[in-house]
């Protein structure tokens, strides 16, 4: 018995792999869990740490040390109601997603938007920082 050959013309071929590609991506992973030590770690360094170093931290918070022990499940005393930096799995219930995007006061919160003094957080980062938020904020 022979088995019968599927004839895909070359336009139709390259069209299924441009949808596939967009969809999966090609040579990256789009579904891999947002690592802290490795993504969200070295925005902190690069932003944050100038500030909110070991020795004398702005606002009494430390982003340059026991960095992830500082921010995930600490309530922050800059707001009121009282919330949380980083409450794992919401976001929109987390403190430091509020004061780099700049709602800090519409959730209770006062002073800058962060960081202060220099260029907000782009949307790249904000999105990565989001998704660690909502992944669980993970110690990874």
């Amino acid at each position: 018995m022979r088995s019968a050959k599927i004839w895909i013309p070359a336009a139709a071929l390259v069209a299924i792999l441009v949808v596939v590609i967009g969809v999966v991506g090609f040579g990256q992973e789009t579904s891999a869990t947002v690592s802290f030590s490795n993504d969200i770690m070295p925005m902190f360094l690069a932003s944050c740490a100038a500030c909110h170093d070991s020795e004398d931290p702005s606002a009494d918070l430390n982003l340059e040390t026991n960095v992830w022990e500082n921010i995930v499940g600490v309530e922050s005393t800059r707001v009121e109601p009282p919330m949380a930096f980083v409450k794992p799995g919401d976001p929109q219930n987390s403190y430091l997603i509020h004061k780099l995007a700049g709602t800090h006061e519409e959730v209770g919160g006062r002073g800058q938007r962060m960081p202060r003094g220099r260029d907000p957080w782009t949307e790249e980062q904000m999105e990565l920082i989001i998704r660690w938020v909502s992944e669980g904020a993970l110690n990874n």
